[in-house]
């Protein structure tokens, strides 16, 4: 398992809020999900990949990797909208 720390850290009375958001967007998430750690409110992205025992190609490790920065790419600005309590993801939550 690997995850990548999004720099985002959520002030304690949004993370309720923000937990929706990401209940919402991993559903939208092919591989990997958003996670809200709640000791410290840091949003980190995590992934799963098991290899079982083969190492994996330069080209499957490059292709992984660009998976991830886009779909983190695509996400974490309506992300941190609601963090912060803009209405920007509110909507698209509510349409799910």
């Amino acid at each position: 398992e690997t995850a990548s720390v999004l720099g985002i850290t959520v002030p304690e009375e949004r993370r309720t809020d923000v937990l929706r958001a990401i209940n919402a967007l991993n559903c939208e998430v092919e591989l990997g999900c958003f996670v809200l750690h709640p000791d410290k409110g840091m949003v980190t992205f995590e992934y799963v990949c098991p290899y079982q025992g083969n190492v994996p190609s330069d080209d499957f490790l490059r292709a992984l990797l660009s998976f991830i920065i886009t779909t983190v790419d695509r996400n974490d600005g309506d992300l941190d909208r609601v963090v912060w309590g803009e209405d920007g993801l509110h909507s698209r939550i509510g349409s799910m």
